[in-house]
């Protein structure tokens, strides 16, 4: 965001804060967390499947994680490649053992993903922007507030 000087928008318990186009403090360490997380997710989504099944299975998880998420094609490439390398190193026998453990799989994926976006939202509200009415009287031309570029939630159930 930084090289084109995009600002982006996210809303917090109904707020609107305004980012800078440059990293927060603590940002990186959450986006390489919140990567791994996407990783796991998807080796999860994919370890059942036949081997003949994956790569498009992959692909797909690519396309919603750009189209439908909004992440960054590099980071989506991270995690499919991320999850190639995983699944490269993992028995089949272990494979299917994530399968049987499919509820306790994704009830740890939702709490850890929760945890992760309150940790992102946390950053959002310390050292975003807030864009409140009070915004708008400081600059009647900005017009409403944009809707946000965020949807996190969408990130627990893709």
């Amino acid at each position: 965001m930084a090289r084109v000087g995009a600002y982006v928008t996210v809303e917090v318990d109904g707020e609107q804060y305004r980012l800078s186009p440059h990293e927060m403090p603590g940002e990186i360490e959450w986006r390489i967390d919140f990567i791994r997380w996407l990783i796991s997710r998807a080796l999860h989504q994919v370890s059942a499947l036949p081997r003949t099944q994956r790569m498009k299975a992959l692909i797909k998880i690519e396309d919603e994680l750009i189209h439908r998420t909004n992440l960054h094609p590099i980071e989506a490439r991270a995690v499919i490649g991320g999850t190639l390398w995983a699944l490269q190193d993992l028995p089949e026998d272990e494979m299917w053992a994530l399968e049987r453990a499919k509820p306790l799989f994704e009830a740890r994926v939702r709490s850890e993903g929760e945890a992760l976006m309150s940790r992102y939202l946390a950053l959002v509200q310390h050292y975003g922007r807030r864009k409140g009415p009070e915004s708008l009287e400081r600059n009647p031309d900005a017009g409403p507030a944009e809707p946000s570029d965020w949807n996190w939630s969408v990130f627990l159930d893709w």
